[in-house]
C-alpha cells in the first residue's frame, strides 16, 4: 500500500481493490473494526507497508498495564 491507502484503510466500507466485492471477498469494515476496538482499549494501530512485498499492523498500547485488584502478585504470595 503506499501513504494515500494507508491513510485511508481504516475507513469504514474502504477497499484498496477495487475489483473486490462483498461476494467476493469482505465489505471493507475489518480494520475499521479493529482500530475501534484499539482505541477502546487506549491502543493505537500502526500500519506499515512496502508496495510489493507487504503490510504489517501492530496493535501498540499507549496506557500503562494496571494490576488488578484481586491479581496475586509476587509479595502477596
Amino acid at each position: 500500500m503506499n501513504e494515500e491507502q494507508i491513510a485511508l484503510v481504516c475507513e469504514p466500507f474502504y477497499r484498496i481493490d477495487k475489483a473486490r466485492t462483498r461476494h467476493s471477498g469482505g465489505i471493507g469494515l475489518g480494520l475499521s473494526l479493529c482500530k475501534e476496538i484499539a482505541h477502546l482499549h487506549g491502543a493505537e494501530l500502526i500500519i506499515s507497508s512496502t508496495p510489493g512485498k507487504g503490510t504489517t499492523v501492530q496493535i501498540c498500547f499507549t496506557t500503562p498495564l494496571q494490576p488488578s485488584e484481586n491479581s496475586v502478585t509476587n509479595d502477596d504470595a
